[in-house]
């Protein structure tokens, strides 16, 4: 799984651009992209949340394996990154590509 927040032009007339999280998922030559999640904000804990969201909406939660994420401070914090979040959710350990 593979997910990094983008601020991307808005739908809404009252705002430019809003906050997105694209989630995408890889599996042996292909990559599809499941979700795009909008956020209030752009925490970790948002941004985890919004992932593990499109992975559930999608019945994946026994067959992600890796989490592939930038190394922006609101996903590699060690107890509320949005990398470190869904590992406690899947209730395993994962591989982190970071």
């Amino acid at each position: 799984m593979h997910c990094d927040g983008k601020l991307l032009p808005a739908l809404s007339a009252r705002k430019s651009k809003e906050e997105c999280l694209p989630v995408v998922i890889s599996y042996g030559l292909k990559e599809q992209l499941i979700a795009v999640q909008r956020l209030d904000s752009s925490t970790g804990k948002e941004q985890a949340q919004a992932a593990w969201k499109a992975i559930s909406d999608c019945n994946l939660e026994d067959k992600v394996q890796i989490l592939c994420c930038d190394t922006t401070a609101s996903n590699t914090g060690r107890f509320n990154g949005a990398c470190a979040l869904p590992e406690q959710k899947f209730d395993r350990e994962m591989l982190f590509f970071v």
